[in-house]
């Protein structure tokens, strides 16, 4: 029997919660003040290469008052705050102002400020009699600036696939069944767990930008299962009768075997990267690549295992790789990890790089792991004692060929992010089957010996 069908869901309006408080850099001018900054920082280090003043300083010709920055900061030369302008990252300084009460409150304070953060005053529902003041300058919300949440119903879903499959019913003692799908899962969160319906949009302003593959998306599998009996033994093709004593042990020694079998291949699932960057709001921001594309890095992505020793004490490590060298080496170059800096950093080749211009994201780029396989296999004698009385001696070999199917996204993990650190390229995971002996399956070859009596 030969099926060819199509198979597809679409979920709408599902529930999902919110934070609201997304901190905003735009119509409120923050982003205007934060380029000011830049710009000032960028000057005082041409004339001291050492200098962390983002302020105006009358010794620097060209820079600017940053009124807002300076009143909520209380400085202007620091080397924490210096870093986080000269990397763009606006929603990063904003968020470190919006949820700070004491850098909020010397904005709500300032006289010279209250035409441009236009304070209000509520009572204080912790203090009774008391009031609060407070401005929604930066997030919606400013009474919980970390966590506001609300629950509406902007999540969903959908999955296409077309599917194949044959199956031949058992017949003279063989039974195949074999499919192939070809599928593409996409969600506007990506998150597949139990508290998948707590997910924030990246930014408020355009929730398209949000929808993606989903981390459940496999694009191609492959599955097969057998079950073979041995033409040997009463009803089948050879020795269906025995002739005296010596037929009859021969029998029941080749009769009852059954060999079977399950196979499984199948590509991999995605995982987004990220920057850890907020140049656009408190959520990150994405990546930028360089001098490929999107295409052109998951070609890239291939499974490479070295050893690293010790200069010192000659001791090695096995390390496992998903990207070439030249990449991984470029990149955390380009992130200033690893014992890199930007003097490391080749432009002229591949590589990831942070954004780095305040108000403008990078792109959501996702990755797909390696291609897996798994083998069980299964060989089973079953001898008969009484008409409705036998033995069954079953061995069983899950992940028979003892492949190592290495993952780029953790075991059980199905929103996991690949950030860009230390070790970034490198890949400690690889695929264990929940589904046969859950978390005590080692992702190795597991033997099993089974002894039964069926009556």
């Amino acid at each position: 029997m030969l099926e060819v069908r199509y198979v597809g869901n679409q979920s709408k309006l599902a529930w999902r919660t919110s934070n609201l408080n997304e901190v905003n850099i735009f119509e409120n001018g923050f982003l205007n003040e934060f380029k000011i900054a830049q710009e000032n920082l960028r000057l005082a280090r041409l004339a001291n290469p050492s200098s962390n003043n983002f302020g105006p300083q009358t010794s620097v010709a060209g820079t600017r008052p940053i009124p807002i920055i300076s009143t909520a900061l209380n400085t202007t030369n620091d080397s924490t705050f210096a870093t986080t302008i000269s990397r763009g990252e606006a929603g990063r300084l904003a968020a470190n102002i919006a949820q700070d009460a004491t850098r909020m409150g010397r904005l709500t304070s300032s006289s010279a400020l209250a035409g441009i953060i236009k304070p209000i005053t509520l009572p204080d529902p912790n203090n009774p009699g008391q009031s609060i003041t407070l401005s929604n300058f930066f997030v919606a919300n400013p009474r919980a600036p970390t966590s506001s949440f609300l629950m509406d119903n902007i999540a969903d879903s959908n999955y296409h696939a077309l599917q194949v499959e044959l199956r031949r019913r058992l017949s003279k003692g063989l039974l195949v069944q074999g499919s192939y799908t070809w599928a593409k899962s996409l969600s506007n969160t990506f998150d597949q767990s139990a508290a998948a319906d707590v997910s924030s949009p990246t930014p408020f302003r355009d929730l398209a930008l949000n929808k993606t593959v989903a981390p459940r998306d496999i694009r191609q599998a492959f599955k097969f299962d057998w079950i073979y009996e041995l033409p040997v033994g009463p009803g089948r093709r050879f020795l269906n009768g025995g002739h005296g004593f010596m037929g009859s042990v021969a029998r029941k020694l080749l009769e009852g075997w059954q060999t079977s079998g399950v196979a499984r291949i199948q590509s991999g699932t995605p995982t987004t990267l990220t920057s850890g960057r907020l140049t656009f709001n408190n959520r990150d921001s994405g990546v930028v690549l360089y001098n490929m594309t999107q295409g052109q890095l998951q070609d890239m992505i291939k499974i490479r295992k070295t050893s690293v020793c010790s200069p010192t004490t000659g001791a090695c490590q096995g390390i496992v790789y998903w990207l070439p060298q030249e990449v991984i080496d470029n990149t955390m170059a380009a992130f200033e990890v690893g014992d890199k800096t930007l003097a490391n950093l080749d432009p002229t080749k591949p590589y990831i790089g942070p954004p780095t211009t305040p108000g403008v994201m990078g792109a959501n780029v996702y990755i797909y792991g390696p291609w897996t396989s798994r083998f069980d296999l299964n060989l089973m004698k079953r001898t008969n004692i009484t008409e409705k009385t036998n033995f069954e001696f079953r061995v069983q070999f899950l992940n028979a060929f003892n492949q190592s199917a290495i993952t780029i996204r953790s075991v059980g993990n199905n929103s996991d992010a690949q950030g860009i650190g230390a070790t970034f390229g490198q890949t400690r995971n690889a695929f264990r089957d929940f589904t046969v002996s859950g978390t005590n399956d080692p992702g190795g070859r597991l033997i099993e010996f089974q002894l039964r009596l069926n009556f």
